[in-house]
């Protein structure tokens, strides 16, 4: 599994997949999914605030087009919230691959 490096990108820290249950550690990010937060403030979400969540968002994307990463499910649900100041952050993989990999080698 390759190693992606960028603000923008969730970081995979480890895999423990010796015996079940497979167990797939990642960076904790506690602001919770993009699409909680726009449900959450709707219309109340100034235009500077969109703009960055796009361009975070936009960033690490091309970073995961750059290193031949295609992510296959784009959606606010899958774009997570760093607590502290809501940076967004992808995750490279979906977890559903990961687990199947790993469940194959297992």
């Amino acid at each position: 599994m390759r190693e992606y490096k960028h603000e923008n990108v969730l970081q995979v820290i480890g895999i423990a997949c010796q015996k079940e249950p497979l167990m797939i550690v990642l960076e904790f990010c506690g602001g919770g999914s993009l699409l909680q937060h726009l449900r959450k403030q709707g219309a109340h979400l100034g235009i500077p605030i969109r703009y960055r969540f796009s361009k975070e968002a936009s960033a690490g994307l091309r970073y995961l087009e750059e290193m031949k990463c295609i992510h296959r499910d784009v959606a606010a649900r899958n774009c997570l919230l760093t607590e502290i100041d809501l940076t967004v952050n992808l995750p490279a993989v979906q977890l559903y691959y990961i687990v199947k990999l790993f469940s194959e080698l297992v």
